[in-house]
């Protein structure tokens, strides 16, 4: 008894005839057919993403590789994550500033002057205006 093993599947098989083969075919084709509306949407998706980070659309900027598009998203992401992070951080420190001026005999027109940044800060290191 021969080995199938060594068989290609396009080959006819020597007691089925053509039926065989054209199922084969047939199944080839459909494979293709899937593998290549795969790839179809992984190019779409990777257009929509390239359209989303910034600087890849620039006029100095070759068309990058899916590599390239992939690794600029993850690093457009984490930067993003870690401004999300600061501005959490900046929030909660303003927030904390807001309670210590709310448990004190410091009103809020005051602790509007004590932040560095205020009308009334910059006024404040002047002087008083005679």
């Amino acid at each position: 008894m021969a080995s199938q093993a060594g068989m290609k599947l396009d080959a006819p098989c020597a007691t089925g005839g053509g039926k065989k083969s054209k199922e084969q075919r047939t199944l080839r084709l459909n494979i293709n057919a899937r593998e290549r509306r795969r790839m179809h949407d992984l190019n779409d998706a990777l257009d929509d993403l390239r359209l989303v980070i910034p600087y890849v659309h620039s006029p100095s900027v070759h068309k990058l590789s899916k590599m390239a598009i992939l690794l600029l998203a993850k690093n457009y992401i984490l930067m993003q994550a870690q401004a999300l992070e600061e501005m959490r951080r900046l929030m909660a420190y303003l927030n904390q500033g807001q309670a210590i001026s709310a448990g004190t005999s410091i009103p809020n027109s005051a602790a509007v002057a004590l932040h560095p940044h205020s009308r009334c800060a910059e006024s404040a290191q002047r002087g008083p205006s005679r």
